[in-house]
């Protein structure tokens, strides 16, 4: 009846023709499993930030995470859920476990969203922290990579990608200090436009 038409060439949703791609396509082609503030268990309010929120949702198949950043205590950036009782972790501890798990179910790329709110200094200490734990996982394009298509799933096995929403520097410093300290550690020279990773996201390298 209706399940095998649903399940036969005639139900099928893939354009004509585009049966066969799979993983080959550019990056923005594809839509993933994607989390909102990952780290929460339980309320919003007054619930409990850990890193089993992250374990959790990779293990799941998630291949995009939400880290909300802030400046922390000890001064390193944390994660923690604004204006709210909930306890941070530290982006140093969270960024362990994302390694230690981020290709256990796939080897396909990690997107980790980062809603910035760090301090210029701290933006120091944190581009230094994705370098240090993230090491050549870490995804870095080319300096021209604004001029061709985004790699496809396949080519970009094994890698953890950092997004945040696109900044005007003209108005706005923030986000830049981590843009060049990034820099810093490539051999790529950087400029200060953003790398796009769709209409709305920018890749911060």
């Amino acid at each position: 009846g209706l399940r095998r038409l649903l399940a036969s060439q005639w139900g099928c949703i893939m354009k004509e023709g585009h049966e066969g791609l799979f993983q080959d396509m550019s990056l923005n082609s594809y839509f993933c499993n994607s989390t909102d503030n990952t780290y929460l268990t339980g309320l919003q309010m007054k619930g409990e930030a850990t890193v089993e929120g992250y374990v959790s949702a990779l293990d799941r198949g998630a291949r995009l995470l939400e880290l909300d950043l802030f400046d922390g205590e000890a001064g390193e950036p944390v994660i923690t859920h604004r204006l709210t009782l909930i306890q941070p972790i530290t982006l140093r501890d969270t960024l362990h476990v994302i390694l230690k798990r981020a290709f256990v179910t796939s080897q396909f790329p990690v997107i980790l969203t980062l809603e910035n709110h760090v301090s210029l200094p701290q933006q120091e200490v944190m581009a230094d922290i994705f370098h240090e734990i993230l090491s050549d996982h870490l995804y870095i394009p080319d300096k021209d990579s604004h001029k061709k298509p985004l790699p496809s799933p396949n080519e970009l096995k094994k890698k953890i990608i950092l997004r945040t929403n696109e900044v005007d520097y003209s108005q706005t410093h923030t986000l830049k200090v981590l843009n060049l300290e990034l820099d810093k550690h490539s051999t790529e020279t950087c400029s200060d436009s953003s790398v796009s990773l769709s209409s709305y996201l920018t890749v911060l390298f």
